[in-house]
């Protein structure tokens, strides 16, 4: 059964159910608390889940099997299975109206953390009918948001805030909602960033941008969001975005730019170019790491395209952008001249090979001084 698409099909889909409510007030937003049984939830929730795709306003992870079924297998275990606390969805003001102390539901309600307590009851359901039972008529508090269709942004917001602490959301997928946010917010009420924003602005965008440029070596490679479409990419966005820190901070420390969209825009624009050329650098020094002639090439025998070769090939670049006063020109050319003199050869690169050994941030220091023969792993002891 594809449960997202089971979930994403329900998301239109219209509802009639009128509940008592106790209303609350939390700075500018009402919700409403009311009670749902198991039977409900199920027929009257919905999960808008993010898709890396232009447009999409999705938010949630996708759902993890064994969690779900855990929580199934816990009711069908206890003779009286207590199920943990409060369902948050939210809704809109023009899918609902309030009645003296009833609230009407037009529209099913999104969910925005509980939704694999419900995957776990029409999990429970399907397989096991009996068990079911004994549960379906069970009540569970759900707090619902009253979000304005222009608000939603604050609906995501939540979201990451609640899955940031204890359990956490996938590190990947927060970032891309940050950088959601952080675009909602520029165009509704900020005009700077701090400067970790900031810079993780930039990187998110530059690693967007490769990640989707059919002439990059970075094309389809990053994980962006750890669903299913990740399997088999050697790096996370959170990894690619750590690895350009120093580069991207070298480059603000010598534009003295502001902490605008603006000036991320122009930024983005340049550096990306230099990253992609810089990678070109390091195909043509060591083609063999890479299928060079295919859409995916990422040799999965190579460790290149991984932490261990991304963060001191980065910490390189960003080296020479230092030393050129962040000219991306001049920096490029520093950055050829070292990885042609290189010594290092491709098979060294490979997993198990001598870098494998070096798959920590004092390891990726200890690659680039090697990629710039300063020092010889084969010969002398790194820890004196």
């Amino acid at each position: 059964m594809n449960n997202e698409m089971d979930y994403e099909l329900e998301l239109e889909k219209d509802v009639l159910l009128t509940k008592g409510f106790i209303k609350v007030k939390q700075g500018n937003f009402d919700m409403c608390l009311i009670s749902l049984r198991a039977e409900e939830l199920i027929k009257y929730s919905a999960v808008h889940y993010y898709k890396n795709i232009k447009g999409n306003e999705g938010y949630q992870r996708q759902l993890v099997t064994n969690h779900y079924r855990r929580i199934a297998k816990y009711i069908e275990s206890e003779d009286a299975p207590i199920l943990p606390p409060a369902i948050l969805a939210a809704t809109e003001p023009e899918f609902m109206s309030i009645n003296s102390n009833e609230i009407t539901i037009r529209k099913v309600i999104r969910i925005v953390d509980g939704q694999h307590r419900i995957q776990g009851l029409r999990y429970l359901k399907e397989n096991n009918p009996g068990e079911y039972k004994k549960i379906e008529n069970y009540e569970f508090p759900v707090i619902l948001m009253i979000i304005n269709k222009g608000q939603k942004i604050h609906e995501v917001n939540t979201f990451v805030n609640i899955n940031s602490k204890g359990k956490k959301v996938s590190t990947d997928l927060a970032i891309l909602l940050r950088d959601r946010i952080r675009e909602e917010e520029f165009n509704e009420k900020i005009k700077y960033l701090s400067d970790k924003e900031f810079e993780e602005a930039i990187a998110t965008k530059i690693a967007k941008k490769l990640t989707q440029s059919k002439e990059s070596i970075w094309y389809d490679l990053i994980k962006m969001a750890g669903g299913e479409d990740d399997k088999g990419k050697p790096i996370s966005i959170n990894a690619f975005n750590q690895s350009l820190n120093e580069l991207i901070k070298f480059y603000i420390q010598a534009s003295a730019a502001e902490r605008t969209k603006g000036f991320i825009d122009t930024i983005v624009s340049e550096l990306t170019p230099l990253l992609s050329s810089a990678w070109d650098i390091a195909v043509l020094k060591w083609s063999e790491c890479f299928f060079v002639n295919k859409p995916n090439k990422h040799n999965k025998l190579f460790n290149i395209q991984k932490g261990i070769g991304v963060y001191p090939i980065h910490q390189l670049l960003g080296e020479c952008l230092l030393l050129s006063d962040s000219d991306t020109d001049r920096a490029l050319l520093e950055f050829k001249k070292i990885i042609k003199k290189s010594k290092v050869e491709y098979t060294e690169w490979k997993i198990g090979g001598i870098l494998s050994s070096y798959n920590s941030k004092a390891g990726f220091k200890i690659i680039a001084s090697y990629i710039k023969n300063e020092i010889d792993l084969y010969n002398q002891n790194i820890g004196e």
